[in-house]
C-alpha cells in the first residue's frame, strides 16, 4: 500500500510539473515572436552536453554462445560500451583476413561455442570504429564491419561483415576479468534465442522465451527555434526569416545555409552547402568517412535530442535513433531520429524539435509474441521474405487520444525492414493482406 502511495504521489507531482512547464514554454515562445530573429539568435546562451563518439557507435546486441549450445541474448544498454570498452584496453596483433569459401562457412563461424557476440544496427566503418574507442588495431580505410565475435579459447577478436561474408580476426593478449564480470551481471535479463535464418541467408536470433516489456511514458519538450538556429547556423552570420500562411518558418544566410521548421509537425530541416565545413571529393572518399562528419552535425545538438545511438546507413544517408532500455524508437515525422544526409552538393540534417528526455513512472507490463510466432504470422499473411531485411523488437511513439499533448507513451511492438524501410509488422500484414504496398 504505502509502495502505491508513493508511485501515485510521484505521478501526481510530475503531471503538475507538466502544467508548469507548458506556461514557461507559452511565455518563451510569446517572446520568442516579438523579438528579430537575427538579434534573439545572437543573443541565446545555449550550452549542450556533447556526445562521445563510443556512447553513440555502440553495439545493440549481444549473444552468449554457451559450450552446451545455449544462447543468451540481451540488449541492456548500459552494459554496451562497457564491454566494449574492456576490449579495447586489450593489446592486438596485426589483423588478418580468414578463409571463408562460402556463407555456410560464415554462418558455422558464427555459431562457434564459448564466445561473445557483439551486433551493431547496421554496416560501420572499421577503422571509424577502432578509433572511437581506442582499439591498439590497424585495419584498411574500406573494411566495414556489423559483427564482432571474441572467442576465449583461442584468445582472438573478429570483425565480421554480413554483406560479403568478410572476417578479419586479430589475437589478443590481456585479462578479460573486468568483461566476465560485466557479463556475468546478474542484473542483465538474457533471453533465451536459437539461431536462424528467417529471411534469405541473414543470421537471426529468434527469440524463445517469453517477452515481457515495460511500457513508458515521458514528458514532451519542445525546444525553441531559436535554440535549432544558434547551435546549427556558422557563427557571426546575419539570419534572414521568413514565414508562410500555414505558419511555417524557414530561415536562410547569405552562405546559402538553411533552416526551416513545420509548424504543425516540428520537422525541422537543415541544409548546407558542400565546402562550407569540409571538402568533399570522390564516393569512396564519401563512402568511408561519412560517419565522422554526420557525427558532427549530430553533436551540434549534442544531448538535448536524447540518448542517441548509430542505426542505419542508408547508401549516402546515416540514421541515428533515440533508444530507450536497449530499444529504438521509431515515429513518424523525424521524431526519436536524427538523419544526415550527404551529397557531392549539400548536407541536409533531419530532425522534430519534439523530444522525450523526463520520464514519467509507470507500473505496467505489454506481453510481446515471440520471434518464431511474429515470423508465422508473416508466414500465413503472405509476405515475400526476400523483400525483408531486418527484424526487431522497438518503441512506438503513441499520443493517446484524450491524453493531455505533452506526454508520450512508448509501447513495444515488433518492426521489420520491409522493401527498405521500417513498419510495424501488424502494417505489413494488414497491407500485404489487402493487396496492396507499404
Amino acid at each position: 500500500m504505502g509502495l502505491n502511495w508513493s508511485y501515485k504521489l510521484v505521478r501526481t507531482l510530475l503531471i503538475l510539473m507538466i502544467g508548469i512547464s507548458i506556461f514557461l514554454s507559452s511565455l518563451i515562445w510569446a517572446q520568442s515572436s516579438r523579438t528579430s530573429v537575427g538579434n534573439y539568435a545572437d543573443n541565446v546562451t545555449t550550452t549542450i552536453k556533447a556526445f562521445a563518439e563510443k556512447e553513440v557507435f555502440v553495439p545493440v546486441r549481444l549473444v552468449r554462445h554457451l559450450p552446451d549450445d545455449k544462447l543468451l541474448y540481451t540488449n541492456r544498454e548500459s552494459i554496451m560500451q562497457k564491454v566494449t570498452e574492456e576490449l579495447s584496453t586489450l593489446d592486438y596483433d596485426l589483423i588478418k583476413q580468414e578463409a571463408i569459401a562460402d556463407n555456410e562457412a560464415y554462418r558455422e563461424f558464427v555459431a562457434k561455442k564459448g564466445t561473445i557476440e557483439l551486433m551493431f544496427g547496421d554496416l560501420l566503418n572499421l577503422p571509424y570504429f577502432l578509433s572511437a574507442f581506442d582499439f591498439k588495431i590497424a585495419a584498411d580505410d574500406h573494411l566495414m564491419f556489423n559483427r564482432m565475435i571474441l572467442n576465449y579459447q583461442d584468445e582472438t577478436l573478429s570483425f565480421l561483415n554480413d554483406e560479403d561474408y568478410t572476417i578479419w580476426t586479430s589475437h589478443y593478449q590481456g585479462s578479460l576479468a573486468s568483461f566476465r564480470e560485466l557479463i556475468l551481471d546478474k542484473n542483465t535479463e538474457y533471453f533465451e534465442v536459437e539461431s536462424k535464418t528467417n529471411f534469405g541467408d541473414r543470421i537471426f536470433y529468434n527469440i524463445t522465451s517469453e517477452i515481457k516489456l515495460k511500457k513508458y511514458s515521458y514528458i514532451l519538450e519542445t525546444q525553441a527555434y531559436s535554440v535549432f538556429s544558434k547551435l546549427l547556423f556558422e557563427p557571426g552570420q546575419d539570419i534572414i526569416p521568413s514565414d508562410d500562411a500555414s505558419k511555417n518558418l524557414y530561415f536562410s544566410t547569405a552562405k546559402g545555409q538553411s533552416l526551416a521548421i513545420e509548424n504543425q509537425t516540428g520537422v525541422i530541416k537543415f541544409e548546407n552547402p558542400a565546402g562550407i565545413e569540409e571538402e568533399k571529393n570522390s564516393d569512396e572518399e564519401l563512402a568511408t568517412n561519412i560517419y565522422g562528419r554526420t557525427f558532427d552535425y549530430l553533436n551540434k545538438l549534442g544531448k538535448m535530442i536524447g540518448n542517441i545511438h548509430y542505426f542505419e546507413t542508408n547508401n549516402s544517408q546515416v540514421v541515428y535513433r533515440q533508444y530507450v532500455e536497449g530499444y529504438p524508437i521509431f515515429s513518424d515525422f523525424e521524431r526519436g531520429r536524427v538523419t544526415v544526409t550527404e551529397s557531392n552538393q549539400e548536407t541536409t540534417m533531419k530532425m522534430n524539435q519534439n523530444t522525450i528526455l523526463v520520464p514519467i513512472p509507470l507500473d505496467e507490463e505489454v506481453q510481446v509474441a515471440n520471434t518464431n510466432e511474429v515470423v508465422e504470422q508473416l508466414r500465413l499473411a503472405g509476405v515475400n521474405f526476400d523483400l525483408v531485411s531486418g527484424m526487431q523488437i522497438g518503441y512506438t511513439w503513441l499520443n493517446e487520444p484524450g491524453q493531455d499533448k505533452q506526454i508520450v507513451n512508448l509501447s513495444p511492438e515488433w518492426y521489420i525492414k520491409y522493401q527498405g524501410g521500417w513498419e510495424t509488422v501488424s502494417t505489413v500484414i494488414q497491407s500485404v493482406t489487402e493487396g496492396g504496398e507499404v
